[in-house]
């Protein structure tokens, strides 16, 4: 792979497993920094990189926060869903 490569935001989509409105709302958030060209919009590969090391949940920390949260509170740590959302 060429180093830095830019990639379409489709192709940003499939990497991170998101649908491309997400990568562009991403993007307009500020959380995903992208280049335009023109009106194409690229991302490069290195600030795929960053941002998923950003959001690496590494072991310890993913069970310092369930261990805080089981022993803050007897509810479970799964989100709890609306009656809204619910068929």
């Amino acid at each position: 792979m060429p180093a830095n490569r830019l990639n379409r935001v489709k192709d940003v989509a499939r990497t991170l497993a998101l649908h491309p409105i997400s990568v562009y709302n991403l993007i307009a958030s500020g959380d995903l920094r992208a280049t335009r060209i023109g009106r194409a919009v690229r991302v490069s590969d290195e600030e795929i990189e960053r941002f998923i090391a950003a959001r690496t949940i590494t072991e310890s920390k993913s069970q310092a926060g369930l261990v805080a949260n089981a022993v803050a509170s007897d509810e479970p740590c799964l989100p709890q869903v609306s009656p809204r959302h619910r068929r």
